[in-house]
């Protein structure tokens, strides 16, 4: 599977929308639809076939429901002082149905990418088991490594 019919064949695909309903997480708040993951969850069986339909079609269209664009915005307290809003940060409640479909989608796109080495070894962050912080610790061994041999090109850089 290639490009964008396989992306189609997946949003159609029964079996990969029951392994993302399967994964689920039902603690999580419902969306400005009212739909909540715990009734996707046990609900998945015979939510199958329906769900295609607006896969599909908004896969088709290429275009989303007026519904799946609508987000809650609200403010959850992280922590320290609860007057100070610097200690909230703002979450947005979108469309389950939407994120789940999105999902299938990034799947596709992360996989096809790395089947055709399009990502370098220098990228990290959104994929995998590839953090931001283990880019941080590489680097900082690549600055040891270098002090260590004695390259003064990078004692200035580090100095400055």
């Amino acid at each position: 599977m290639c490009g964008l019919s396989a992306i189609a064949e997946l949003l159609a695909n029964e079996q990969t929308i029951l392994d993302k309903l399967n994964k689920i997480n039902i603690t999580k708040s419902p969306g400005p639809d009212g739909l909540h993951p715990r009734i996707l969850y046990e609900l998945r069986y015979e939510l199958l076939e329906p769900l295609i339909i607006p896969f599909q079609s908004s896969y088709q269209l290429g275009k989303l429901p007026d519904d799946w664009k609508i987000g809650h915005v609200t403010a959850v307290y992280k922590k320290g002082n609860k007057s100070d809003p610097s200690n909230y940060r703002p979450i947005s409640l979108t469309s389950i149905i939407c994120k789940l479909m999105a999902s299938i989608i990034r799947d596709y796109i992360v996989h096809f990418f790395f089947e055709n080495s399009y990502f370098s070894n220098k990228q990290y962050g959104f994929i995998k088991g590839r953090f931001t912080v283990l880019q941080h610790l590489k680097i900082m061994n690549d600055w040891t490594t270098e002090l260590d041999s004695g390259d003064r090109s990078m004692s200035y850089i580090l100095s400055h």
